[in-house]
């Protein structure tokens, strides 16, 4: 799951980019929408019945770690970046450099 979520954020660098943005989050509608969809079925996993004390769950109970589905359904829904979902602010004034310090990948490749 790391793999995706690293090209998760490497398609939110491209957001800022393509923006001239300093900053990206996410939109509230969009949050509302996960979390509404996501939290029924935490609730049914095994980490959130009875009586289970583990760190998965935080101080209220809630599981906020563990992804419930399969691994290929985290990868086909979190590989990039819907620009819908996220708001790009604060203009920046100088063009965004980001990249990967690996060897033989130059800036330009990385975004």
């Amino acid at each position: 799951m790391i793999e995706v979520q690293i090209q998760h954020i490497l398609s939110c660098l491209r957001l800022l980019r393509d923006a001239d943005a300093a900053t990206v989050e996410v939109t509230p509608s969009a949050m509302r929408r996960y979390t509404a969809r996501i939290h029924p079925r935490l609730r049914k996993a095994v980490w959130s019945q009875g009586d289970c004390q583990s760190w998965y769950l935080d101080g209220r109970g809630v599981n906020t770690t563990l992804w419930p589905g399969f691994t290929f359904e985290y990868s086909t829904g979190a590989r990039t970046a819907d620009p819908a979902h996220y708001n790009r602010l604060t203009p920046n004034r100088a063009p965004i450099r980001a990249c990967l310090d690996w060897p033989g990948v130059a800036c330009r490749d990385a975004l």
